[in-house]
């Protein structure tokens, strides 16, 4: 996943940071400690980028998808 530039973040259902790719950690800012924090912690520099509401609705039964434009 990294060699493609993937951004992604992984958590579990309680929501912590597991891991996340290069990328991501480049474009949300995530440093090493932020890993076992909850996502709820990390902010991402865009507003109304709420990224725990996303993974709550990723991890619903019915999740709807999730389309945002952003710029760096």
């Amino acid at each position: 996943m990294a060699a493609a530039e993937m951004t992604s973040i992984f958590v579990d259902t309680r929501l912590p940071v597991k891991r996340c790719t290069p990328a991501a950690a480049r474009f949300i800012q995530l440093i090493p400690t932020d890993i076992g924090r909850p996502l709820s912690d990390t902010g991402t520099g865009f507003p109304g980028v709420e990224l725990a509401g996303y993974a709550m609705n990723a991890l619903n039964r019915h999740p709807q998808p999730i389309n945002r434009a952003m710029a760096e």
